[in-house]
């Protein structure tokens, strides 16, 4: 039993908005298109505003989904699916034994997670092509990945027990490194993974004799084991804390420095090489149907519980999958958390255009501050002395928070000319170099904005 139910909360309430969307809603990403999200065997939807949806009609049934150049979609044990929402075209990597689950796109290149001919391993789909990287017979399946850079993370399940366990691949030279869970904890079956800033591995355990979290730190191979009631798929970083999605119980946001974890032990690492299987482009290219509709939010209050113990509870958001841009499904509606969603804070006055994310204490990345699509400023906040001569500036700011992409936009016009104080010519060989001085007077701006 958790310990905090065995405490009396600090209860308060907050807002959530609500669409009844219906199905089981599985994995909100954020992109600067809108909401993407997919609904157990039927659709792939985007929302690209507080009412408008569009959806395409899939032949497959869904589960993992991350956007990047295309919207990557993991089938439900199937196949690897690429959607083009421009023209309505979905590819398929239909492969004899290969199979996936979830997926992660970063970077022009997708990641997925699964099995071929029930052994675990990482598919890569980079420009079309499909790579496998085959992990050791003693592996059943791959459930989740985390790509950081030249590496990436995974949870995976053996065919004997232990049967839960994390890992790491190299895909450049395919080596590979496996740990099982300790013996005393040797039915646990993880399924979602995350990685923190210290690069230590989060990963949501969904069955066994318990279920709960588990918490594994690489450099030093140590295990730590969080028993949460239910069923828990998915994990997310929030800055000092990590948001548990859970399938048969409440939204769980807890921070890992104040919880007690149990079970301590060191973990064994087993190193592997990996077989590389060159398996090629696309199987299957399909036209499929499209939709749109509308659907008006309704506004509710939720419960937040919080306990002294560390975690805080969401008792009116249950029965969740995964959690992106400040969404979750929870009852085959899409709800929205604001307080779980980073603001993006854009202002230009007095010639200092400023830049942030608050909360700070869930969103502690940097803020990216484009002008005209080209990269001008960055950092964990952005106070800058900034003139705009005569013409129009779109000025982004942008913060990313691993998967889902947060903006805010505003567009500034100035009618501001410089005026020559003086100027001089000086001849050289090949041309002439004329240098002077001008005088801006003031930066003067009419402004408008919107927030995505």
């Amino acid at each position: 039993m958790l310990l905090f139910l065995l405490t009396l909360p600090f209860a308060t309430s907050g807002k959530i908005f609500l669409w009844d969307v219906g199905g089981i809603i599985l994995h909100p990403r954020l992109s600067p298109d809108g909401l993407y999200f997919s609904t157990y065997g039927e659709r792939v939807w985007l929302k690209t505003n507080e009412t408008h949806f569009i959806y395409w009609e899939q032949p497959y049934l869904l589960n993992g989904l991350s956007v990047g150049d295309k919207v990557y979609m993991a089938a439900d044990w199937g196949p690897a699916l690429a959607l083009n929402p421009a023209n309505d075209t979905l590819y398929a990597w239909e492969y004899p034994g290969l199979q996936f689950i979830h997926v992660y796109a970063k970077r022009g290149t997708a990641y997925f997670a699964g099995m071929i001919n029930r052994t675990g391993g990482v598919g890569i789909l980079k420009n079309g092509i499909m790579t496998f990287y085959r992990l050791s017979n003693e592996t059943f399946k791959a459930y989740d990945v985390f790509p950081v850079l030249d590496r990436v993370y995974f949870t995976v399940e053996f065919k004997d027990e232990p049967k839960g366990g994390v890992g790491l691949l190299f895909p450049d030279n395919g080596t590979f490194y496996l740990w099982r869970f300790p013996g005393n904890y040797s039915t646990l079956v993880p399924d979602g993974i995350t990685v923190d800033e210290n690069l230590t591995i989060y990963t949501a355990i969904m069955e066994g004799k318990m279920t709960g979290v588990a918490m594994f730190e690489p450099h030093n191979a140590t295990f730590h084991f969080l028993q949460i009631i239910g069923r828990p798929l998915h994990v997310k970083p929030f800055g000092d804390y990590v948001l548990l999605m859970n399938s048969d119980w409440d939204l769980v946001l807890f921070n890992p420095g104040n919880v007690t974890w149990t079970g301590e032990a060191a973990l064994k690492k087993e190193t592997g090489r990996a077989e590389v299987i060159l398996l090629g482009g696309p199987t299957k290219t399909l036209k499929v149907k499209r939709g749109e509709m509308d659907i008006k939010p309704t506004l509710e209050r939720v419960e937040k519980r919080t306990y002294p113990e560390g975690y805080t509870t969401f008792p009116g958001v249950a029965f969740t999958h995964d959690f992106g841009g400040g969404y979750v499904g929870s009852g085959g509606k899409l709800v929205l958390l604001e307080e779980l969603r980073p603001e993006v804070h854009l202002v230009y006055e007095n010639g200092t255009l400023r830049a942030w994310v608050t909360p700070r204490e869930y969103f502690q990345g940097p803020v990216f501050l484009y002008i005209n699509e080209k990269l001008a400023r960055w950092g964990e906040g952005i106070e800058w002395n900034a003139t705009f001569l005569a013409g129009e500036y779109n000025i982004t700011a942008v913060y990313f928070d691993g998967e889902d992409v947060y903006m805010n936009q505003t567009v500034i016009i100035s009618d501001l000319k410089p005026k020559l104080v003086w100027k001089k010519t000086l001849r050289v060989e090949n041309g002439t170099i004329i240098y002077g001085k001008i005088n801006v007077p003031g930066a003067p701006a009419n402004i408008s904005g919107r927030t995505v």
